[in-house]
């Protein structure tokens, strides 16, 4: 072995719990950044659907 005591363990072991911790906090960002980009293109498609739709029936 390489010569490493529990603590060495233990300190390794809080780390990873930290960068998991920190992963967990941006995958959590990202994913509410997806939602808030996600209704802007369904009210994009749904506002430009009217549109056309609204020239068919109105327009000349």
């Amino acid at each position: 072995m390489t010569g490493l005591t529990s603590l060495d363990h233990g300190e390794r072991i809080g780390r990873l719990e930290g960068i998991v911790e920190q992963i967990n906090e941006r995958l959590g960002s990202i994913e509410t950044n997806h939602r808030r980009d996600f209704r802007w293109l369904i009210g994009l498609q749904l506002a430009t659907w009217a549109t056309i739709v609204g020239l068919k029936l109105f327009g000349r």
